[in-house]
């Protein structure tokens, strides 16, 4: 599950610097945020257990791989991270 949200988000990544590199029309940028409210809404269907496993595994990833990754890489491992300790938060506060 998360191998497939990690590639989700590197194809994402990639789509979104093609149209920042040229002019980019309604349809395609309408495209490209469906996909990440798409990748959203599989974020939050993640058991709560799931989520703090892959905030642990996502930042074990980050650290072991160092300066082997790209920047872009590194900084969307981050973001990715925020998003799910925001989630985890939330579902805490929620449930409190």
């Amino acid at each position: 599950m998360l191998t497939d949200l990690y590639a989700q988000l590197t194809r994402l990544h990639e789509d979104l610097q093609k149209l920042s590199a040229g002019p980019c029309g309604d349809d395609e940028a309408a495209q490209l945020f469906a996909r990440i409210a798409a990748i959203e809404r599989k974020l939050v269907t993640f058991p709560p257990e799931t989520i703090d496993d892959a905030i642990i595994k996502l930042q074990m990833l980050r650290m072991e791989a160092g300066g082997d990754l790209p920047d872009w890489q590194r900084q969307m491992l981050g973001q990715v991270v925020s998003v799910l300790k925001r989630e985890a938060g939330s579902r805490q506060t929620a449930s409190a």
